[in-house]
Parts: structure tokens; C-alpha cells; sequence
């Protein structure tokens, strides 16, 4: 004789098993750490890449103002060996090249830091001058980026009135 089937009054419920659950985690964990790593290998990747554009970037800007303020100096004298001083007609613009930065004082009203290695600056002054007088005609910088060299050639060209104004604000 047969048992008849037992009948419960409440509705059976459906749900995961503890080790379906456990599998489930597992398989999510290792999803995770495997997302986290490509994540972490893309972020670096961006952030040197930024980098680089960011030091590219702050040669362009240098570059692009050394050039004009050579170009728009009534002269171009040095101070020192690592010393430039532009007179424009607004007053003077300095650059300091020292190893590891450049620093262009602007009228003493502002000062830029460009952070990038040089090299010893070349020049040659104006032939047929007296000696007090130390006005530059070629300039080349050297400027050492990412494992290069990297040369800004000046050669300035002066009219005479400004070199026998230069004369004679000379000591």
C-alpha cells in the first residue's frame, strides 16, 4: 500500500544552495581582480602619457616665448654665464638658465619656472663694439628633453640707433 502524498500547506520556496552561492562569489572575485588590474595598467598608461604632453607642453610654451621676446628685445645682453637680459620697450625680461629649471622674471612683475635641463648657453657678441659694450648677436640653448637635444638658434639682427643707444647706457 502507498503512502499518499504529504501536502504541506505552505508553498515551498526556491533559492540558491550555499555552494552556488559560494561558486557565484569566486567566480565574481576573480572577475574583479582581473578588471582592477586592467584598470590599474590603463590609469598608469594615461597618467605617463599625460605626463609627457604635460613636459612637451612646457618646452612649446618656453620655445614659443624665448623666441618672441629675443625677437621683439631692442637688444639682448648677458649678466652672467647662465643670465640673458632682454630690454624691450616695456622695460626688461630676464632668463636665468640654471641645470634643472629656466626662470624668465617679466619687469619684475612676474616670474615663470620652466622645468627642463640645459646645457651651457653659446653666444657671440656684436663684432666692432668697445669692450664695456656686451650686446649678443647669436644665442643658441640647448635644452636637454625625453633624451635629446633640443636647440633654439637666435641670431639677432640690430638696427644702428639702438646699438648707439646701447652704448651709451653702457657703464
Amino acid at each position: 500500500m502507498q503512502k499518499p502524498p504529504i501536502i504541506s500547506s505552505k508553498p515551498r520556496l526556491f533559492a540558491f544552495t550555499l555552494l552556488e552561492i559560494t561558486i557565484a562569489m569566486l567566480i565574481t572575485a576573480v572577475l574583479s581582480a582581473f578588471i582592477y588590474k586592467a584598470f590599474s595598467t590603463f590609469n598608469h598608461i594615461l597618467f605617463t602619457q599625460q605626463m609627457v604632453k604635460a613636459d612637451r607642453h612646457e618646452v612649446d610654451v618656453f620655445c614659443y616665448r624665448f623666441k618672441k621676446d629675443c625677437y621683439q628685445a631692442r637688444y639682448i645682453n648677458m649678466k652672467d654665464v647662465g643670465t640673458v637680459i632682454l630690454t624691450d620697450s616695456s622695460g626688461i625680461i630676464t632668463y636665468r638658465f640654471e641645470e634643472a629649471f629656466v626662470l624668465r622674471d617679466q619687469y619684475n612683475l612676474h616670474t615663470d619656472t620652466f622645468r627642463m635641463q640645459t646645457t651651457p648657453l653659446n653666444y657671440t657678441f656684436v663684432a666692432n663694439l668697445p669692450e664695456s659694450v656686451d650686446i649678443v648677436q647669436t644665442l643658441d640653448v640647448q635644452l636637454l628633453v625625453d633624451q635629446r637635444n633640443i636647440s633654439i638658434p637666435i641670431r639677432k639682427k640690430y638696427a644702428a640707433a639702438d646699438l648707439m643707444e646701447a652704448n651709451l647706457h653702457q657703464p
